[in-house]
């Protein structure tokens, strides 16, 4: 790229971010640069003698409660999920298990100099996440349940040597695991769960929780250093270094540098929640899983620094709970697939699977809320850990269901200009199947490039779906590649994006879409979703889409594309289907899914991908259309009627 265009682009990112965000990244580059950060972060700090007594100040629930919640399978199965680590093997981001290592090549840089590229070459991992992962701790959890529910001392065993393994492994500041800040507060948390749960078990020395205390202390120091680079990003990053920070000073009140750590905890964690959260309650990544991580870090943050959620910051997570409820499929637990997602799930306190969302709306519905959405149910184990008193008392039958109560009190449409449409605005709901179609006015940074997308469900099945994200930094083609207009259920138009790609992780010249509006007919027999996004106002063309549901349960997608008539363009229609057994041709095409459900329909576009963010989609080639558009716009439709 020349110098004119780097300039250019680095205009364009001060103005779309704001100078406040590309000033605090500057000025994290500078430290980084320097050579300050390499100096600050040299060492650990000195050791200071510290009481080993903060272990008392998590609550824990009572083993009685949590086999209630669970039963004897769930007991079971919590038992098997434990004894897999035990056996060395961890099933890392609810994938199949794999072996558990937290040994890295020996003579590791410090991590400002460290050549992380090399390191996961050396090890032939695809992608750092892969080496993150296992040392963030988020396996101890399990370790944590099964001792917590039987009483075994194995688990806490188990714990001991991986703790040291890693500590003899991962010299303080130094390697990969030393890079980010996030992952230092996500590891820092983990351990002083993880003291906290082991502390009366026999493996639990004194000389090892007073090793585990001088660990959690060289943590929390390796976080304000590089706090800059947080504030930039303005996402996930600040909130779990500010929580970081805030559980380091709660367990460790008698350590010199507590007052300071308590003080940016505070300040960082309420102006984030307060900044990240949206009025509508939409999290600023556009993403449904960090949506639940970013819910998640207020749960702990609930149990470990209640003071931390003053009303404002309550205020914001009624919203975000609100927000997600609204998008949770009732029957399966699952939401949409909605922009990144790095299989990320920090306090994993469930046996339920890494999809299903109910464990933690039903603990922050509990905590922020004041009520439980879902029956009682395996989901509830989450809200125990992080809330051992009494529950609240669960919903009527008549208003229970997260979306049920979420749709009754949403707004049908807010005014052009506004904050953004709650997501309840772009929802359609049938008796069996429901459909959300994404259309922001977006205010911060997308990670996708999704306007318009379709998500349709059906009896607790995705069946129009979004591909996620996989990986982010895989070799090509998988580096980052499914954020495109293109792998969604949307039109692109000759082969451009939605929006400017600028770099792996950003977009520029966003586009915004709204809902125009949303119509019922007097009898009852259809009820339409109208919206449109200018995402391709530079070729002067308007994409608008129609979602009617039918009384007998058809479902109509209609795009209408309108712009000059004089300049042929070539169209893209997309659709990301469910596994299932299905045809391709040239009118109808079906979709079977089991043996009771299944779709008809007519299109002239239909590709199928994998819905896993585990493995990378099988990709058919969708087909083309170039024309020139006609003085009424170019109309593509889709008709799909749901089988019993």
């Amino acid at each position: 790229m020349s110098l004119p265009a780097k300039l250019s682009l680095a205009w364009r990112a001060t103005r779309q971010l704001g100078v406040s965000q590309t000033a605090w990244y500057t000025w994290y580059q500078l430290l980084l640069r320097s050579g300050y950060l390499r100096l600050a972060t040299a060492s650990p700090p000195r050791r200071v003698p510290l009481s080993t007594a903060w272990v008392q100040r998590i609550p824990l629930p009572a083993p009685q409660t949590l086999r209630e919640v669970l039963g004897e399978d769930g007991i079971a199965q919590a038992r098997a999920a434990a004894d897999e680590i035990t056996e060395g093997k961890a099933r890392l981001f609810g994938g199949p298990p794999l072996p558990l290592n937290l040994t890295l090549p020996p003579d590791l840089a410090h991590w400002t100099r460290h050549d992380t590229a090399a390191t996961l070459r050396e090890m032939n991992l695809p992608d750092v996440k892969y080496l993150w992962e296992p040392a963030r701790f988020g396996w101890v959890f399990a370790l944590g349940r099964a001792s917590r529910l039987t009483g075994n001392p194995v688990y806490a065993a188990a714990f001991w040597e991986y703790a040291e393994t890693f500590w003899e492994s991962n010299p303080p500041y130094r390697g990969p695991n030393w890079e980010s800040a996030q992952e230092v507060a996500l590891r820092l948390m983990a351990l002083a769960w993880a003291g906290t749960v082991f502390a009366d078990a026999p493996a639990s020395t004194p000389e090892r929780m007073a090793r585990l205390t001088r660990s959690l202390a060289v943590h929390a120091a390796r976080i304000p250093p590089t706090l800059a680079y947080a504030r930039a990003q303005n996402n996930n990053h600040l909130l779990s270094e500010a929580a970081g920070l805030l559980t380091a000073a709660a367990l460790l009140p008698e350590h010199p540098r507590a007052r300071r750590w308590r003080a940016l905890g505070l300040r960082w964690w309420r102006w984030g929640l307060v900044h990240q959260v949206a009025p509508n309650g939409e999290y600023i990544q556009h993403s449904a899983n960090y949506h639940r991580l970013m819910l998640q870090l207020s749960l702990w943050m609930e149990t470990i620094c209640p003071e931390a959620n003053r009303p404002p910051q309550r205020a914001a997570l009624e919203r975000a709970t609100r927000w997600l409820l609204a998008l949770c499929d009732p029957q399966s637990g699952g939401v949409p697939n909605l922009g990144p997602n790095d299989g990320a799930y920090i306090f994993p306190l469930t046996g339920l699977p890494f999809g299903d969302y109910r464990p933690v709306l039903q603990a922050a519905a509990r905590a922020f809320l004041k009520e439980m959405p879902f029956p009682p149910g395996a989901w509830d184990e989450m809200a125990a850990w992080f809330s051992p008193h009494p529950h609240p008392r669960p919903l009527p039958r008549g208003e229970r269901g997260a979306v049920a109560r979420a749709r009754h009190h949403a707004p049908q449409h807010l005014p052009r200009g506004g904050e953004g449409q709650a997501a309840h605005s772009a929802i359609l709901r049938g008796p069996h199947s429901w459909a959300y179609l994404r259309a922001a006015r977006l205010t911060s940074r997308p990670g996708h490039a999704d306007q318009l997308h379709l998500d349709l469900w059906s009896a607790g099945r995705n069946l129009l779906l979004d591909a996620g994200t996989y990986l982010y930094n895989a070799p090509p083609p998988w580096d980052n590649a499914l954020t495109h207009a293109a792998v969604h259920n949307t039109v692109t138009v000759d082969g451009l994006g939605q929006m400017t790609r600028a770099g792996r992780f950003l977009y520029l010249d966003w586009a915004q879409g709204e809902i125009v509006s949303r119509e019922r007919a007097p009898d009852g027999s259809r009820e339409r979703l109208r919206a449109r996004h200018d995402g391709y106002r530079r070729l002067g063309i308007l994409h608008e889409r129609s979602v009617t549901l039918h009384a007998d349960g058809r479902w109509v997608v209609e795009d209408l594309l309108t712009g000059p008539p004089d300049t042929p363009h070539t169209f893209r229609l997309h659709w990301l289907v469910a596994d299932g057994e299905w045809k391709l041709g040239t009118g109808d095409w079906g979709l079977g899914i089991g043996q009771s459900s299944g779709v008809r329909g007519q299109s002239s576009v239909v590709s199928r991908q994998s819905s896993t963010v585990h493995r990378p989609p099988s990709i058919v080639p969708p087909r083309h259309l170039t024309v020139r558009l006609p003085e009424d716009g170019l109309l593509l439709r889709l008709t799909l009627r749901l089988l019993p």
